[in-house]
């Protein structure tokens, strides 16, 4: 679970320092016109603050040439990696199948995660703007560490927590820790957007939401590994990435605006907006989760009994 963690502590603190520079650049570069540049034509303001934001994420692009192909363990069939692409569809097909109670509630309760997650994501620099009065830099510097220290933090104890429920003899450790660390979000959000009065106060309430909040983002790979065959792991991963950006990062953000715009027809009113999506989510997630688990240890325990059989005949 550590190493997964740590993954995700990385894409936390890249959205920290995004919001923490995004905002002031954002800030100054609304004062200069529009440049026209060849083939890309007008360049607004805002365009700008994402090239510069953007910019260094070149170099650290080029630093995944010098990462490595792994070894490969834990394989279901010692012959997958050479079996063609639709034979290989076919048999990850099939175990999805017989795994799809375990799957099913993962892949779901994670995205009701990554949906909530999104749209805080999305809306608190313009919560924070709206609700408080901030302009754009003090709104982006304020979320920016928030997740920054509370996000980065907030995945550290998820690796950490999951390896302690682990030690403790519980099967089902990553999706477990995430259930805990789900309870607190609503009351959370709840605090931030409904009674906090200032600025700062919902600041307060927001630091524990983002710390409990950034723990699913370093469990979810770890959860989908623990009950996937080696040979599989791309093809789930690429399933739950399917479906967590499709519903979850979509739906999430729109939600929040449909509401505000739809049923309240009241842009002041985006935290209650907030509130219910996170209000709504995150009890629905647990129950999720609550009902998964026990589908989870039957799949981790069959797995493993499977894979240790193939590792003993070869």
């Amino acid at each position: 679970a550590m190493p997964m963690a740590v993954f995700t502590m990385g894409n936390l603190t890249g959205v920290g320092v995004a919001m923490i520079l995004g905002g002031p650049i954002a800030l100054y570069v609304a004062q200069f016109d529009a440049i026209t540049l060849p083939l890309f034509g007008d360049i607004f303001p805002w365009q700008l603050t994402f090239f510069f934001v953007g910019l260094p994420g070149i170099g650290l692009a080029l630093l995944v040439l010098s990462l490595r192909e792994p070894a490969r363990r834990g394989l279901l069939n010692l012959e997958a990696q050479s079996e063609p692409a639709l034979q290989s569809l076919i048999r990850f097909a099939q175990f999805y199948r017989q795994h799809w109670k375990a799957f099913s509630t993962l892949i779901g309760s994670f995205t009701l995660l990554v949906l909530m997650a999104y749209a805080n994501f999305a809306w608190m620099p313009t919560f924070f703007r709206r609700t408080f009065g901030w302009d754009i830099a003090e709104a982006g510097v304020n979320y920016g560490m928030i997740v920054l220290f509370a996000g980065t933090s907030g995945a550290f104890f998820g690796g950490w927590f999951s390896n302690f429920l682990a030690r403790r003899g519980y099967r089902d450790a990553p999706f477990r820790a995430t259930m805990l660390c789900t309870l607190p979000l609503a009351p959370a959000a709840f605090g931030t957007f409904i009674l906090a009065d200032t600025g700062m106060e919902a600041v307060l309430w927001f630091i524990p939401w983002q710390f409990f909040g950034s723990v699913p983002a370093g469990l979810a790979g770890t959860a989908m590994m623990t009950i996937t065959p080696n040979e599989m792991r791309a093809k789930i991963s690429s399933f739950y990435l399917f479906f967590s950006n499709l519903i979850g990062v979509t739906i999430g953000a729109a939600l929040v605006a449909w509401l505000t715009q739809e049923v309240f027809a009241d842009e002041m009113r985006i935290g209650e907006s907030l509130a219910i999506v996170n209000c709504l989510v995150a009890p629905v997630a647990v129950l999720i989760i609550w009902r998964g688990m026990r589908y989870f240890r039957n799949s981790r325990d069959q797995v493993e009994a499977l894979t240790a059989q193939t590792f003993s005949s070869s």
